[in-house]
């Protein structure tokens, strides 16, 4: 059977008409996974055209069996109000061709996509499922966005996607309960991570960690957007290096807010204090910058199930994170903090730099958690839902 994928994610076009996902998370690890469940991908994404000096390599799709539907590409709530019209349509447009007794739709929420393209499935009265990834109802809170309209937004953001997960035929959550609890599903749902973890992403045996010298401290994730806080977490290494503690960062990531980050580290004189790599390709380069450090850290704003934290754990790593969403199923309670608690992130980091027994513990605890998150156990457990899709649309179609 086909796959229809209707996403948030955002794709670069080049001339010779080659596709690049704009992140490492919708590449082709993504897409072989629904690969195994599917005989081909249809993905409808947000595409802009670009050039090469746009992309990074490594997020090619590459397989003749994942087609790219180009929608209308808008970033930000104003954008999207101006191009709504023709993203209905496109979709529109979009679904009626692929409406067969052979393909399966499924839409990733929240987001604005997902969002346009259930109304239209559901004027149509066609079947199709969700995946669950994250809440808009922290992503518009906790500072993580300065939109004027921002309460507006997540009062009516945190309503629909409610009204979404129940009345949805089928809900993949990608939490065990944490988003279940809030956008509770009426009929089929399973809870299965969409964190892609193969063999070589773990190692082999923890390491030692935070010898003698400067703490390495790591960071991972986009500044496109202030869900990461990266102010937070440069405003709590100030507080650390005034105390004495010696630590530096290295933040992996690319945005908008980049520079605006830059100076703050300016402003507070840490400069030969912290990094900022810009965006690296998936996969080795990552896992050798997370084997050079000591702690990662995520202060969150908003997530899901932060794929990015699995992947330091799976690197024998120790994470510091906040008390948010998916993050509390993965560490113990002694590894989080409050949203937004520059203060409370200080003083964990420095706990953890401090107490080397506890944080090696840490890092053999996360390890282990790490290998629950195996692409063969999940894959057991996504095949339901996708049995359960399939079986649903040859029933409506019989």
């Amino acid at each position: 059977m086909r796959l229809v994928f209707i996403t948030e994610a955002r794709f670069i076009k080049l001339p010779d008409g080659r596709f690049y996902s704009l992140e490492s998370s919708f590449a082709m690890p993504l897409y072989r996974r629904y690969l195994e469940n599917f005989d081909e991908i249809v993905i409808f994404a947000r595409t802009k055209n670009g050039t090469t000096n746009e992309v990074i390599e490594t997020n090619l799709i590459v397989s003749d069996k994942v087609k790219v539907i180009e929608l209308p590409c808008y970033v930000g709530f104003n954008q999207f109000l101006k191009l709504y019209l023709k993203l209905r349509n496109t979709l529109k447009q979009a679904i009626e061709k692929y409406i067969d007794p052979n393909t399966v739709i499924l839409c990733r929420i929240p987001g604005r996509v997902g969002a346009t393209a259930i109304s239209i499935l559901k004027n149509k009265q066609l079947p199709y499922g969700i995946e669950v990834v994250g809440d808009p109802f922290d992503v518009l809170s906790n500072g993580a966005t300065n939109h004027s309209l921002a309460p507006i937004i997540r009062y009516f953001s945190y309503n629909s996607l409610r009204k979404i997960a129940s009345s949805a035929p089928a809900a993949l959550y990608v939490t065990r309960y944490k988003l279940q609890e809030r956008y509770p599903c009426k009929q089929f749902s399973i809870g299965v991570s969409d964190v892609v973890m193969t063999p070589i992403t773990f190692i082999e045996s923890p390491r030692l960690l935070l010898r003698q010298g400067t703490a390495k401290l790591i960071c991972i994730g986009t500044l496109g957007q202030m869900y990461k806080a990266p102010d937070v977490i440069i405003k709590s290494l100030k507080i650390l290096i005034d105390r004495g503690i010696s630590c530096e960062l290295k933040w992996i990531g690319e945005g908008i807010f980049k520079e605006k980050m830059i100076m703050l580290v300016n402003q507070l004189n840490l400069g030969n204090n912290i990094t900022f790599t810009g965006k690296l390709p998936g996969g080795a380069a990552v896992r050798n910058e997370l084997d050079r450090s000591d702690i990662f850290v995520m202060a969150s704003r908003m997530e899901g199930l932060p794929r990015a934290m699995v992947e330091a754990m799976a690197r024998g790593l120790p994470c510091i994170g906040t008390a948010i969403c998916g993050i509390p199923e993965l560490l113990d309670k002694e590894a989080l903090v409050t949203v937004n608690d520059v203060q409370g992130l200080a003083d964990k980091i420095e706990y953890f730099i401090k107490n080397k027994e506890f944080t090696q513990q840490q890092a053999i605890r996360n390890l282990a958690v790490s290998h629950t998150f195996e692409e063969e156990i999940l894959n057991v457990q996504r095949k339901q839902f996708y049995d359960y899709l399939k079986r649903l649309v040859k029933q409506v179609h019989e």
